[in-house]
């Protein structure tokens, strides 16, 4: 738990290289290999499964486990029995979480360690399905360095549109494109304009999503309000989403107040300065839980968690917390009636030289800012470039899961009441939740 410790650590999630496959009508055998690196070296399973939607509910599943030493010696574990449920999870996720990942992060860190350039297509495409596969929707899926309008038509929109991925669904919310000229240029104006009407056509409008400001100081409230009103110019639909805590000075600009979950419950009185970069600025503003987030029309509460989740033991998104700190976010999103998520990186320690393989430190953690890993023919058991899911991504996606059946429990007819109770067995607050 440092920048310079070094081992392996029960995250990265690296898929088995089959060996073979036996099918008969009662069912298949498949043989994995399992490598390791040494006769001491340990490895845990992560068996997923993933049923058809029609799945048939009368039939129960068997899966057996045998591991099969090199000296031929074999361990049995017990036969693990799965029954369906008679519902399924919808295929439209209910909870938008959009996450960056950086094209030329991934790109620069794979090409230095022997990419070739007719294999960067697949290896994003990759990148993109294990997301997906996650419940995540990258903000910039874009196959290119800088913003392409062939490539935003023919495959970002079709992306969102869910026919780029193989069995994709649409996504949930679209992420407005980040305006490459200077704000209130001529260009820039022409550049949001065509955005607006390429998501226009594909009917994606009132999914969109325009981040005009990250953790604003107070000095730049303005910017903010104007950035706002043209957005409202553009198209009405799309929402304007900030990652600040609600404020008066922004009532009636900002639609999503996406908010770190400190900074909302429980609440911060106030906050008399603010560090960015370097320098320290004033920024006195109320912190405060408020139905305020719901007082306009469109108006919603996102939540996000990072750097400042370390103290305290608020849920987050470590290497070295527990499993229960990443699963919990999503009922904490329940609990105060939010609506969506957002992560602000997927693959920061890629940069640099870096390798994530040896080291996830970054801003006082180990894993903060990077959920993915790079894999590559070096490392043991992977024969392709390709990207490799955490662990935490997949409880991560067990909370997202959890919030499905509570809203499949509430079409089922349980009360507010039950719901409720439901979610406080679990969460009470950002700092009393189940472990």
């Amino acid at each position: 738990a440092g920048r310079r410790s070094r081992g392996s650590w029960f995250d990265p999630c690296v898929p088995l290289s089959e060996i073979s496959r036996d099918t008969s009508p009662d069912g298949a055998r498949v043989r994995y290999q399992l490598p390791l690196a040494n006769d001491q070296d340990t490895r845990f399973l992560l068996v997923e499964f993933f049923l058809a939607r029609d799945a048939r509910t009368d039939n129960t599943i068997v899966f057996d486990l045998e591991i099969v030493d090199s000296d031929g010696t074999v361990s049995q574990t017990p036969a693990l029995h799965i029954k369906p449920f008679d519902f399924a999870l919808p295929a439209e996720h209910s909870v938008p979480l959009l996450a960056n990942i950086g094209y030329e992060d991934v790109m620069t860190h794979h090409q230095a360690r022997g990419l070739l350039p007719w294999e960067e297509h697949q290896l994003w495409n990759d990148y993109l399905a294990i997301l997906r596969e996650h419940r995540i929707i990258p903000y910039d899926p874009m196959p290119a360095h800088r913003f392409d309008w062939s490539l935003y038509r023919k495959f970002v929109i079709p992306f969102y549109q869910g026919t780029v991925v193989e069995g994709n669904t649409p996504a949930p919310a679209v992420y407005f494109p980040d305006n490459p000229y200077p704000p209130g240029t001529p260009a820039a104006q022409e550049f949001d304009r065509k955005v607006t009407e390429a998501l226009q056509r594909a009917d994606l409008v009132d999914r969109s999503i325009r981040y005009v400001a990250d953790e604003p100081i107070i000095s730049d409230y303005g910017q903010i309000v104007a950035a706002a009103e043209w957005t409202r110019e553009l198209d009405p639909g799309i929402r304007v989403l900030v990652t600040e805590p609600w404020t008066p000075s922004l009532s009636g600009a900002v639609d999503i107040w996406c908010v770190d979950i400190p900074f909302y419950a429980p609440p911060f009185l106030f906050l008399p300065v603010y560090g960015r970069g370097s320098g320290l600025y004033p920024d006195f503003q109320v912190r405060t839980s408020t139905p305020a987030y719901r007082n306009a029309p469109k108006s919603e509460l996102w939540l996000y968690t990072c750097m400042s989740a370390q103290f305290l033991g608020y849920p987050d998104l470590f290497i070295d917390s527990s499993t229960s700190a990443h699963r919990v976010i999503p009922w904490l999103l329940q609990l105060w009636n939010g609506k969506g998520m957002v992560h602000y990186n997927m693959t920061y320690t890629y940069n640099d030289g870096n390798d994530p393989w040896l080291d996830q430190f970054a801003f006082g953690t180990n894993g903060d800012g990077t959920l993915l890993y790079p894999g590559r023919p070096d490392i043991p058991g992977i024969d392709r470039h390709r990207g490799i899911a955490s662990l935490r991504m997949k409880i991560l996606r067990d909370g997202l899961e959890d919030y499905e059946y509570l809203q499949i429990f509430r079409q089922r007819g349980a009360s507010d009441q039950e719901i409720d109770e439901t979610i406080r067995s679990v969460a009470q607050s950002a700092l009393r939740w189940e472990r």
